[in-house]
């Protein structure tokens, strides 16, 4: 094999070997599709929240928020609040937040422990986060205000959003009428970390063949 085939060889497997990196890369923010964790109390009745984030269900740019007990949780209540950070803190006066549950909303730069009439303080701290979203109103109204389950969907005015900024970030929630049954007198503030992007690999193009060795010169 002669030197010039060799280096040839040799970088295009080297370019190969980038181009996988670089894709790896790029998938692993921007195809991660969802991020699912827990969040337990911190103060209050003994519960568990489970929260799905996806970046597709919503529409490319945008984040849908999915909220409810886990399966393993003790008890069951009424969401009030959810309070969550952002790695990006200059994105956050142009976010917008809808879902049927949604009664307001509110930003600021790690300084938001109430939203209305829900708050995360107890247990001798103040948990402050970047965002806080009011559920609902007070009071079970009769049955008709029993959020214990709900979604929404965060948006960006003139950026897209992806998993990449919520993850290794904390999150809280906020319950009342925490209980079982006909029993719901309690109350709960639960807080929790979302993980780190799952890794996406995507395989590399198949190495190209080398090139047929010349047939013999006639003798």
């Amino acid at each position: 094999m002669n030197n010039s085939f060799l280096l040839k060889l040799l970088s295009s497997a080297t370019a190969i070997g980038s181009l996988a990196a670089a894709l790896t890369v790029f998938a692993s923010s921007a195809n991660a599709a969802s991020l699912t964790f827990d969040a337990n109390q911190f103060t209050g009745n003994t519960s568990k929240v489970s929260i799905t984030l996806d970046d597709t269900a919503a529409g490319a740019g945008k984040i849908q928020f999915t909220v409810g007990f886990a399966a393993d949780s003790p008890t069951i209540g009424d969401f009030r609040g959810i309070f969550f950070n952002i790695s990006d803190n200059s994105l956050l006066s142009g976010l917008r937040i809808t879902g049927p549950h949604v009664t307001t909303y509110v930003t600021g730069n790690g300084n938001i422990s109430s939203v209305g009439n829900a708050n995360l303080n107890g247990d001798g701290n103040s948990h402050s986060f970047d965002v806080g979203v009011e559920i609902g109103r007070n009071g079970l109204q009769g049955g008709k205000d029993d959020i214990q389950f709900t979604t929404f969907t965060l948006s960006h005015t003139s950026q897209n959003l992806d998993l990449s900024l919520f993850a290794q970030q904390n999150f809280g929630f906020r319950i009342t009428s925490v209980g079982t049954g006909n029993n719901r007198e309690g109350s709960s503030k639960l807080i929790g970390t979302s993980p780190d992007l799952p890794p996406v690999v995507v395989q590399p193009p198949a190495s190209p063949s080398p090139a047929p060795a010349p047939a013999p010169a006639p003798s």
